[in-house]
């Protein structure tokens, strides 16, 4: 009775433990879910309530760094009971580098050096490094994808679900495609930006025998739908590079499946068909100068952004030493320099900054004589094709080929582990096609702007390559901690570990 007593009391005291343990895992699961949403919601809603309802002072879209200070302590507190990362990831040691090649070129060209600028270029492109490499460092379990998946599904509905109810009625009243922007305030293009990623969860849909044209129905008008709302938004320069990371999505997709190419082709041929479709129902979005730009070559020509390049180019041959130095870290056309100089007078940092540190507006030589000069030099009447602040002129220009090869190589690397881990449709192979599409956008995005340093755009993409990277790099599944139901895309399965 005794030796019987003891066991039981054994393994009462061995279900008791388990279950503490139990609890203590879905407290740490349940926080950083809290943790990631917080980070993501706030990125991609504080400009609607900034900028569309008016709700929040203008400072407010500044939150990304207190929101990074926030979750470098949250990591730092959450860690420390738990197993740590298996091995490295390599990004450390590729932003220890940019972060070289900056103070670098930063110390040979001190002259033209402003300190706001100089800061926002650093933050522009490492931030969204320092929220990946934290995300990593976190390790949250596999159960925390499957809860991004849905966040993500949630953004876009409420994209949707904005642009119903408070955007069109403005369109309609004005014809004024500035009013499409869902939750991104006074900047459309962000929402194609989203749109066009989510796209990749619509493909990504499961497929039952039962429900397979009911599926497919409803994915093709989900598909019109947001295609219908990315061409009002008129982001003219970017119909073509839109066009391509469409078929991207069936190719990603479909990457094993029969007709892969096919199926691409035809998604493009969707797109295309809607683009006439607006261009003959709303001509004042003048889409027909984008079907015209094969007979307009001049005008693209002689438009400011071609005429920026040729103008680097011109730079190049008179200060050789650019190519390895460059001018200097937000000396020429990247957002520091843009955000702090005599063209961001209105910018709410350059506000700040003139408040704190009074100045005259910031300009440099090099800016002056290359860049400014070509302002203004419209094609097709868009103001894209007239600005010269985009990242494959200012980041070769400002920190030499070296910088600009380390940022791509970044992209790249992130890229290549999500196209080996998005095969298959677990949670986490569908959360690494999405952050695959929206890098691969990203940096299409980054020859009609200086896109790459975008934190509403960057900071949620590589935040949650962070988690997909955690998983990549794990060798065992990790317990499932509840043996409860979830949703996943609509279909019921069992909650992975």
């Amino acid at each position: 009775m005794t030796a019987s007593t003891s066991t039981s009391w054994q393994t009462i005291r061995a279900w008791q433990r388990a279950a503490m343990l139990a609890r203590i895992e879905r407290r740490r699961i349940n926080q950083d879910k809290f943790m990631l949403a917080l980070i993501i919601l706030e990125r991609y809603l504080t400009r609607f309530f900034s900028e569309k309802v008016d709700l929040l002072p203008d400072w407010t879209n500044f939150l990304d760094i207190p929101m990074l200070v926030l979750f470098a302590g949250y990591v730092a507190f959450a860690t420390r009971s738990r197993s740590r990362a298996e091995q490295g990831t390599g990004f450390g040691l590729l932003a220890l580098l940019f972060l070289l090649m900056t103070g670098f070129s930063a110390l040979f060209n001190l002259q033209r050096l402003h300190l706001g600028a100089l800061s926002l270029f650093v933050i522009g492109f490492l931030e969204p490094l320092m929220f990946m490499g934290l995300a990593y460092l976190l390790q949250p379990n596999r159960e925390v994808a499957g809860f991004l998946l849905k966040l993500l599904w949630l953004v876009g509905w409420l994209q949707i679900l904005v642009v119903i109810t408070m955007d069109l009625p403005r369109f309609w009243a004005t014809r004024n495609p500035d009013f499409i922007s869902g939750t991104f305030g006074d900047n459309a293009y962000q929402l194609v930006f989203l749109l066009l990623a989510w796209n990749v969860l619509i493909l990504s849909l499961p497929a039952t025998s039962r429900y397979k044209g009911l599926r497919f129905m409803g994915a093709l008008l989900l598909q019109v739908l947001i295609v219908f709302i990315i061409l009002l938004a008129q982001f003219r320069a970017l119909i073509p590079f839109a066009v391509l990371t469409w078929g991207l999505a069936y190719i990603i997709v479909n990457r094993k499946a029969q007709g892969m190419v096919l199926k691409a082709v035809v998604g493009m041929s969707l797109f295309w068909v809607l683009l006439l479709v607006i261009n003959n129902t709303f001509p004042e979005l003048k889409y027909g100068d984008v079907l015209q730009i094969t007979s307009r070559t001049d005008e693209v020509i002689a438009a400011g952004k071609t005429q920026a390049v040729l103008n680097l180019g011109e730079l190049v041959i008179e200060q050789p030493q650019v190519l390895l130095t460059g001018t200097g870290p937000g000396t020429f056309a990247t957002r520091g320099f843009q955000t702090f100089s005599i063209i961001g007078e209105q910018e709410t940092a350059n506000k700040i900054y003139r408040r704190l540190v009074p100045s005259e507006p910031y300009v440099t030589d090099v800016s002056l004589r290359y860049v400014f000069p070509v302002l203004g030099r419209f094609a097709f009447g868009a103001a894209t094709t007239a600005s010269p602040w985009f990242t494959y002129l200012g980041l070769p220009a400002e920190l030499g080929l070296p910088g600009l090869f380390l940022v791509l190589l970044m992209y790249f690397k992130a890229i290549h582990i999500c196209w080996r881990r998005g095969a298959g449709q677990d949670t986490v192979a569908i959360l690494a096609r999405w952050v695959l599409v929206a890098m691969v956008l990203t940096l299409q995005m980054g020859f009609l702007g200086n896109w790459l340093e975008v934190s509403r755009l960057t900071v949620p993409v590589w935040t949650i390559c962070g988690v997909v990277l955690a998983q990549a790099n794990r060798y065992e599944e990790q317990p499932t901690v509840s043996s409860k139901s979830v949703f996943v895309n609509g279909i019921k399965s069992r909650k992975e570990a």
